[in-house]
């Protein structure tokens, strides 16, 4: 009995002693791993981070490519080289540390490990904050042979765990978040179609992007607008800034799509840029202008519009998490602002999966103050209209723009020129109008 009991322990000892080598085995092969991963070359597209805030790595010289990216090196140290998802901005920035030895175009290469410290800030009235830029990846993605991943495999997440960056949405998804399971299973390849062709990859910026379609759409109800014709409609005929030139262009030419695409010029340039884009079809012509109004093309057109068709792409406000200046964007004006699209937006946002990518600095506030129409004469004057909390600061706002309008060089000479006339007239009324409602 003593025998086998001494064999027992004999037997746990060597295999208490195996589990500590193999354990230290581990432990030191992890750490090879992380150093390996450490030396590697940093290259376009890499993730960043700069304390809690997370973005992307731009090279910005033309240099020699790794895995067919513009390979880091240390001159990358310009506030542009940086994006942040959050709307954080770099301030000023010093030089790279803990660079490697190899050249490229005769400066040293970044690595995985390398660091530069730096100050920046979010928008608005919110303290800098001191830290430094590191990798969170080098931006490869073939990793080299020496570097062995061991280890159990990790299960994949199930799609309803994960967040919506970098993929395609399921009908699970799309429910989730408020939309019904008929339009779900209707407009999701469309949807997801739009979202990859305009780079429309994060979660903020497809929650952003379906507060506004559903909006505009009436939860996905109107992809043509209802002719009557209105008083409305019938003033589309001969509209020049339309580009309205022939008997029937405003009916021909009326709202379609999600973000109801309205009047020649837009079809003309929609057509051009679905061309350019190898879709040999002329929205101009019946009866191919309708299908503006039909799958895919009514959901494409709200991304082409959304990317393409303005003076800005409204996914760098989505990033900024700016739904007051996107709204009126879409709108030109507030039309559903309080009601309807920024519920809508605050809801999607509460009943997705957290995104570690996504940062909705605004959430649920959204003030006027933090937005671009802050300093946007129209904007602000218009969103003073919707009588909110912030209707008077935003007449005062107006107020200080125009406080020296009589200098402008638009205004003066009004006396001999029509245009100046009709605008100093404008901005006289509306200054009339702020200064007695803040009273």
């Amino acid at each position: 009995m003593d025998r086998l009991n001494h064999e027992e322990e004999t037997a746990s000892s060597i295999t208490e002693q195996n589990s500590q080598k193999m354990e230290k085995v581990r432990e030191e092969r992890a750490e090879k791993d992380k150093n390996d991963e450490n030396l590697l070359l940093s290259i376009d597209g890499a993730k960043i981070k700069f304390n809690a805030h997370l973005g992307e790595f731009k090279v910005l010289n033309d240099v020699p490519t790794t895995q067919g990216k513009l390979t880091g090196t240390v001159v990358e140290k310009q506030i542009p080289n940086f994006t942040f998802y959050d709307g954080f901005q770099m301030l000023s920035l010093t030089e790279w540390q803990d660079f490697g030895n190899a050249k490229v175009q005769d400066n040293y290469v970044l690595l995985k490990k390398s660091f530069l410290p730096g100050i920046g800030k979010l928008p608005g009235n919110i303290p800098p904050e001191t830290g430094k830029i590191e990798f969170v990846d080098s931006g490869q993605i073939n990793m080299p042979e020496s570097i062995d991943t061991r280890g159990a495999p990790v299960s994949e997440q199930k799609n309803e765990e994960k967040c919506f960056c970098n993929r395609d949405l399921e009908v699970e998804d799309l429910t989730k978040i408020g939309i019904s399971q008929k339009n779900a299973d209707k407009y999701k390849d469309a949807l997801n179609s739009t979202f990859t062709n305009y780079n429309l990859n994060t979660c903020i910026r497809k929650l952003h992007f379906l507060a506004q379609v559903r909006h505009e759409s009436g939860e996905f109800i109107y992809e043509e607008e209802i002719w009557g014709p209105t008083k409305t409609q019938l003033g589309y005929e001969g509209r020049k800034d339309l580009c309205h030139k022939m008997e029937g262009d405003g009916k021909r030419f009326l709202g379609r799509g999600l973000i109801q695409i309205t009047g020649r010029c837009n079809y003309t340039s929609y057509t051009e840029y679905k061309k350019s884009k190898g879709i040999d079809i002329d929205f101009t012509k019946e009866p191919d202008n309708k299908k503006m109004g039909e799958i895919p093309y009514s959901v494409d057109s709200g991304g082409w519009y959304w990317s393409e068709k303005l003076d800005v792409n409204l996914s760098d406000y989505a990033d900024k998490d700016d739904i007051i200046y996107i709204t009126y964007r879409i709108n030109g004006g507030f039309n559903g602002y309080v009601e309807d699209r920024k519920p809508k937006l605050i809801k999607m946002i509460k009943n997705s999966v957290e995104c570690e990518n996504s940062k909705y600095i605004n959430y649920d506030k959204y003030s006027i103050k933090d937005s671009k129409c802050w300093k946007s004469l129209d904007a602000i004057y218009k969103y003073a209209q919707l009588s909110t909390d912030e209707s008077k600061i935003s007449y005062q706002q107006y107020l200080d723009l125009t406080d020296d309008y009589l200098e402008w060089p638009s205004i003066k000479g009004w006396e001999k020129n029509r245009q100046k006339k009709k605008k100093k007239t404008k901005i006289e009324t509306r200054r009339a109008k702020a200064k007695q409602k803040i009273k």
